[in-house]
């Protein structure tokens, strides 16, 4: 979007019949000719992206803006929209990232060309450096400063690359650039050329598009847009400064190795070379951490599944848990189970390396399905455990958006029997026309009156019956029609639809014999009325948890360095910090209600902090466990009763006493 200056700028402009000079725009905002020139160049690409006009120049008369009333209305909706106006002058988020790219692009730097680049004085340039520097650290990057050369990052050529591409996303969205530009637009080409020191990518672009043909598989776009920036280091091999070591792990599938494979001989025939080993390796990382959106061909989806079969059966493991514990059938939703195999495929490859995605849907996810949320994070201890790597929220956000398809699916289709005693041949007439009818629901059994048993024991969600059998038959709700449907019928049946679905959405899983471990202890729990601190909080708490025996030594470095991926808040100012379960030594969730709130995430903040120490301790352990806190959650967001009545109870064996009781 375009800071405030650069809108008093378009007002300007459009509010002029005829051309204006930049000197008298700068004149008019109080800005320097040089600014004005710098924001007009972000306005052009702004209003040319948008397609709502152009902003042409003439030589001596100036620049004009030339569009419709319409396009101008259009333009001031998308702009009141943005809620992230970017305020008078560069951001120093901004200045940031630039310094990190002119620092990865050249092997030496002084402050004078960062000046020089950035129209930016000393002070200016030390600010950002600094907080370029923040930010280099944390991808292994180094900045040194070397007396008479100026500044040199110091870094592995594969830590180079990986910053390379996260830093190329975030300057797009600094930047307000749109992230979804043709692949056939000069645009995207000539944005890659920019930070890939004038490289052509139209031969990438053709290398990956013909390998997708010969798999019959479709990447996801910004997949794609991850290989198209990735893919050309490969090529830059023979610069002594880029010489690649052997430091990340080989992805096991023989599936990804195969595209690597297809890919390298179609890059070494296009751009006539030879790539060496370590860079045949490293074309397999970058294609392992490549979402495939969907398949073109069975054959092609049969032979990635057959080879990663081991991985395929963890995808039925996590979706079996998730239905347990919402208690909906799941198992069977083959479309959830492809599309969860095909991202978490990539996912968990992405992790392994610490490359985090940012999920714009993540605030309304959690604003508006907390319950499907807070299921699938705390479900996320399979993935964690079994395959090693630390989710952050942005990832259980892309899981949620998945389970909440299928959870709409499985609620989308109601079953019934109908209760028939006239024959066989009205009974399937009767059902032929409730399933024409009522594309929602599916007849699972034709039964007789005799057959109450048999509906008490199948999957059924009620009864249709031809005859007043009573309001339940076999336990089963009943709704009674006519032989031959009437309109009123109809309605009476998707009424009861309806009931059912509310009905599952809402459903908790709670199987008795799993409900033995208590959760919640007084001696965990705290009223804190005094300011204080995330890290000095948490700290706190894991002490205590070391302390009486429940973790080991590493459990509270464990649980800061998941903070730093990412924050922990769920919502309604409530956080669930977790560590690694290889610490955990008896399950227990420590509990911190604050009087005021602290800070938690940027803008989020938080007063009341489950800390949850819950071990995968076989099967049952950890489906009751999740079971039971997810009950817990689950009534405190359903409720905000319940949630202000937990925030004030001031005594801690009331409250373990409270939150013991909802998981019973």
């Amino acid at each position: 979007m375009l800071s405030k200056r650069e809108r008093k700028i378009l007002q300007i402009l459009n509010n002029q019949k005829n051309y204006i000079t930049i000197n008298m725009i700068a004149e008019e905002i109080h800005f320097s000719p040089k600014t004005v020139r710098n924001d007009l160049i972000e306005i052009k690409e702004f209003v040319l992206q948008n397609q709502l006009g152009e902003i042409i120049a003439k030589p001596k008369n100036g620049v004009k803006l030339i569009t419709t009333n319409e396009k101008w209305d259009k333009l001031q909706s998308i702009l009141s929209n943005d809620d992230s106006m970017i305020p008078w002058g560069v951001p120093l988020e901004k200045r940031k990232y630039e310094i990190c790219r002119i620092l990865l692009q050249k092997s030496k730097v002084n402050m004078a060309e960062i000046e020089r680049q950035l129209y930016i004085g000393r002070s200016g340039a030390e600010k950002a450096l600094e907080e370029a520097e923040k930010w280099l650290n944390g991808k292994n990057i180094k900045v040194c400063k070397i007396r008479g050369k100026g500044l040199q990052v110091v870094c592995t050529e594969f830590s180079r690359r990986l910053a390379f591409l996260e830093l190329f996303f975030a300057l797009n969205k600094v930047n307000r650039k749109s992230a979804f530009f043709r692949e056939s637009d000069p645009r995207l080409l000539s944005e890659f050329s920019f930070y890939l020191k004038g490289f052509n990518i139209s031969d990438v672009i053709r290398s990956v598009d013909e390998t997708e043909k010969k798999y019959g598989f479709h990447l996801e776009y910004n997949s794609r847009q991850q290989l198209f920036f990735l893919i050309p280091f490969v090529l830059f091999h023979n610069r002594a400064d880029s010489i690649l070591d052997d430091q990340f792990l080989l992805n096991q599938s023989p599936f990804n190795r195969r595209i690597a494979e297809d890919l390298a001989a179609r890059l070494e025939n296009k751009y006539h070379t030879v790539i060496p080993q370590n860079e045949k390796k490293y074309l397999v990382f970058c294609v392992s951490i490549s979402e495939i959106q969907k398949f073109t061909d069975s054959a092609g989806c049969l032979a990635c599944e057959n080879n990663e079969l081991e991985f395929f059966d963890f995808v039925k493991r996590f979706i079996g848990l998730i239905s347990e514990i919402m208690d909906i059938n799941l198992k069977s939703d083959d479309i959830l189970e492809l599309n969860l195999f095909l991202y978490l495929r990539s996912a968990v490859e992405r992790l392994r390396y610490g490359i985090h995605l940012s999920n714009p849907f993540l605030p309304k996810v959690k604003i508006e399905y907390p319950n499907i949320f807070a299921i699938v994070w705390a479900a996320s201890v399979l993935i964690e455990n079994d395959m090693e790597v630390e989710i952050s929220e942005n990832e259980i956000g892309f899981l949620t958006i998945y389970m909440i398809g299928a959870v709409e699916r499985a609620n989308s289709k109601v079953k019934a029997s109908v209760l028939c005693n006239y024959g066989a041949g009205v009974s399937q007439l009767l059902k032929q026309k409730i399933e024409r009818f009522i594309p929602n629901i599916l007849v699972s059994d034709i039964v007789s009156v005799q057959d109450s048993e048999k509906v008490r024991n199948n999957d059924c969600d009620f009864v249709i019956a031809s005859e007043d059998f009573g309001a339940t038959f076999g336990g089963k709700d009943t709704v009674i029609v006519d032989n031959f449907i009437v309109p009123y019928d109809v309605k009476e049946i998707e009424k009861k639809i309806l009931e059912i679905q509310r009905q599952k959405m809402n459903r908790i899983a709670k199987e008795d014999a799993f409900w033995h471990i208590k959760l919640f202890d007084s001696a965990f729990v705290q009223f804190l009325n005094q300011p204080c601190d995330k890290k000095s909080l948490l700290s706190e708490m894991c002490a205590q948890l070391e302390k009486r025996g429940f973790v080991s030594k590493g459990f509270l470095d464990s649980v800061l360095d998941r903070e730093r991926v990412a924050s922990t808040g769920i919502g309604k100012q409530v956080a669930i910090p977790h560590g690694s379960t290889k610490f955990i030594v008896r399950p227990i969730i420590s509990v911190a209600i604050l009087k005021e709130p602290i800070l938690w995430n940027d803008n989020e903040w938080v007063d009341l902090i489950f800390l949850l120490a819950l071990k995968p301790d076989g099967a049952l352990h950890m489906k009751s466990q999740i079971m039971k806190f997810y009950s817990v959650l689950s009534t405190v967001f359903d409720d905000e009763k319940s949630l202000n009545y937990a925030k004030s109870i001031g005594n801690p064996k009331e409250f373990a006493d409270y939150m013991n009781r909802l998981t019973e």
